[in-house]
């Protein structure tokens, strides 16, 4: 068997003739590896806007090849504050593409719920090559007052499907 430069094995030569049934099998597992990979756990990052304090984060995301999926969770604890426009980092080392990296383009959906308040279908836009901003259906960011007053116990969750650079 020999590999190509990303690591996939292909059968060369006499492969099919003498290991015809390990060398299909040696390609299959390749493949499911690569099409079908494994969740990988990820804190989501607060990168401006919210003091985390004892929040709680959770979330987890998938990339195979370019394209990015990821999901995340942030429930407010009783040192947490919002004092600003809500941005989250991608999961470390990756950026936007440049096909994907406009401020008005929808790359995810979220749900911002709050104590006087909840914002459902949030779209998720761009706000630097490997940030995001949550934004209401009116176009404002998620953060002070909106959509509501915070207050320990709020969640804001979020999914997105991206291209990311290579």
């Amino acid at each position: 068997m020999a590999t190509t430069p990303g690591g996939l094995p292909y059968p060369v030569g006499t492969d099919l003739v003498v290991n015809g049934d390990d060398a299909i099998k040696a390609l299959a597992d390749a493949l499911d590896v690569l099409l079908l990979r494994q969740w990988t756990a990820w804190t989501p990052v607060v990168q401006d806007g919210m003091a985390i304090g004892n929040a709680v984060s959770i979330g987890a995301y998938r990339k195979v090849g370019r394209d990015l999926t990821a999901y995340g969770r942030i429930g407010l604890g009783t040192t947490s504050g919002v004092f600003g426009p809500i941005q989250i980092q991608l999961p470390a080392g990756m950026a936007f593409s440049a096909s994907a990296n406009d401020t008005l383009q929808v790359v995810g959906k979220g749900l911002a719920q709050t104590s006087t308040a909840t914002a459902g279908i949030l779209s998720l836009t761009p706000s630097a090559p490997t940030a995001f901003f949550l934004r209401t259906t009116g176009g404002n960011p998620i953060g002070v007052g909106i959509p509501g007053t915070w207050a320990p116990g709020n969640v804001l969750s979020f999914s997105l499907e991206v291209e990311v650079a290579a």
